[in-house]
């Protein structure tokens, strides 16, 4: 087995698999496992240049793996998506050997929480 096809049975074997790191989500309407990490602006200041960007605004931060042949389009920075039922701007989007690592942030008004 080379390499690239150990890779790839690792991301379904290990990676993407329920009993080890992944989830079901709902990423645009498509249910698919997927490793998703949760952030709040006083943790996550590489998007936003610090924790909070004006008064009264705060952000809603994700990483999101997925793999690519589970989404039909791959998202698009600037683009809307929608994760979980809940709307995101999609900051960034790599590709690494069949693999997306989507960061995603929403911005709000009011108190964080």
């Amino acid at each position: 087995m080379s390499f690239q096809e150990q890779v790839q049975a690792d991301i379904d074997a290990v990676f993407l698999n329920v009993f080890e790191f992944a989830e079901k989500h709902k990423i645009d309407n498509v249910e698919c496992l997927a490793v998703v990490c949760n952030d709040s602006t006083s943790k996550n200041a590489r998007v936003t240049g610090g924790p909070r960007m004006t008064d009264g605004l705060h952000g809603d931060f994700a990483t999101v793996a997925v793999k690519k042949a589970d989404l039909p389009h791959v998202p698009v920075q600037g683009n809307n998506l929608r994760l979980d039922g809940k709307l995101f701007k999609v900051a960034s989007c790599t590709e690494d050997m069949g693999m997306l690592n989507i960061t995603l942030v929403a911005i709000r008004m009011g108190v964080m929480g």
